[in-house]
């Protein structure tokens, strides 16, 4: 039989070793991404975009107000509505008025329903919409389905001209807004 060892002897140490990590090209770029989703959900990004809407008024003191409520966050393919809304705030009846909405920002949207449907005239990148004469304090109310198609911020436009003829009459008043469609 062989003899123990005596406890003093221990075993030699293990050679040095380097830890390091070693990250392939996709792990680079996945990492910090995973790392940015969290942000992104909390700065509300990642959440709900019916909820985000955004509401502009055009007021003529004591002739019309325009009130255009539109998406200001939508994703692809996702749907979102614009409303419009023209009020006589004045004490005298107004005469037929046309309302004109951007015909480039409607072309970026793969579908567009006007609510109610009514006659439509199509002229040098103004969709417009003829509207009914506005007794004291009446109010008239356009609605558009929207669902997102190309990626990006969509600019559009709505005016209000005095005359009811589609694209006629001097201008009233015009609203500039902005929707961002997210991938």
């Amino acid at each position: 039989m062989s003899a123990p060892t005596p406890p003093h002897d221990l075993p030699a140490p293990p050679p040095g070793f380097v830890r390091r990590v070693r990250l392939g090209r996709l792990e680079a770029i996945g990492l910090p991404v995973l790392a940015l989703l969290p942000c992104l959900a909390l700065s509300g990004l990642l959440g709900p975009t019916d909820i985000s809407r955004s509401a502009q008024l055009a007021l003529i003191p004591g002739t019309v107000a325009l009130r255009v409520q539109h998406p200001s966050r939508l994703r692809h393919r996702g749907s979102g509505s614009l409303l419009i809304e023209v009020v006589n705030t004045g004490d005298q009846p107004l005469p037929a008025l046309s309302l004109g909405i951007s015909e480039g920002y409607l072309d970026r949207f793969s579908r567009a329903d006007l609510l109610p449907a009514t006659a439509a005239d199509s002229r040098s990148g103004r969709l417009a919409v003829g509207l009914p004469a506005l007794r004291a304090g009446e109010r008239t109310r356009l609605h558009i389905r929207l669902e997102a198609d190309g990626w990006g911020r969509h600019r559009g436009w709505v005016d209000l001209t005095s005359d009811g003829r589609p694209g006629g009459g001097p201008g009233l008043v015009r609203l500039d807004f902005d929707t961002v469609v997210l991938p």
